[in-house]
């Protein structure tokens, strides 16, 4: 894996290249709306705030808007797969809601992002929406333990971390 991963400083290459598809990371910080599918209500509501840790892995399609000894922007639509950052979010109502364990059915999150990503900085700002199986154990009258799958919908603030190049076009 050392050898096939891409180095330090790689978002240089996604800021530099017209064309690159990339298997990629974007650690950071999430905020926006988190609406839970079940047919329970919690506390009334379905639909909450959400304000946490995001760590999506996916594939990134990106374009650069500029060359290696300059770099430019980038805009990149990114695809999630997984995502361990919802484990460990809290929200900002309903705190007291249990976080689930950390296993397959709470980390499997498809999803769809656009990011821009600032030039000369691996720091990228992005919005889009995710489906996360089970994100959450929700406490719901009596104690009972009711799992719920949720959508999430919201503004993202991340490290833009390219971990395996697939494709690049040069200029």
């Amino acid at each position: 894996l050392a050898a096939a991963a891409m180095p330090v400083g790689s978002y240089r290459i996604v800021r530099s290249s017209p064309l690159t598809v990339t298997l990629s990371a974007y650690p950071g910080f999430f905020g926006g709306r988190e609406e839970l599918n079940t047919d329970k209500h919690i506390l009334g509501k379905r639909v909450e705030y959400a304000l946490g840790f995001a760590s999506p892995v996916g594939i990134a399609v990106s374009h650069g808007r500029g060359d290696f000894e300059k770099p430019g922007p980038s805009y990149s639509l990114f695809f999630s797969v997984i995502d361990i950052g919802p484990t460990v979010s809290w929200r900002l109502k309903g705190k007291d809601q249990g976080l689930p364990e950390l296993a397959w059915k709470n980390i499997i999150a498809p999803g769809a992002f656009f990011f821009i990503g600032i030039k000369n900085y691996p720091v990228s700002f992005g919005c889009g929406i995710q489906y996360g199986p089970q994100l959450r154990e929700i406490k719901g009258p009596e104690e009972a333990v009711i799992e719920s799958s949720a959508f999430r919908w919201g503004f993202i603030v991340a490290v833009d971390i390219p971990l395996f190049n697939i494709y690049s076009k040069g200029r």
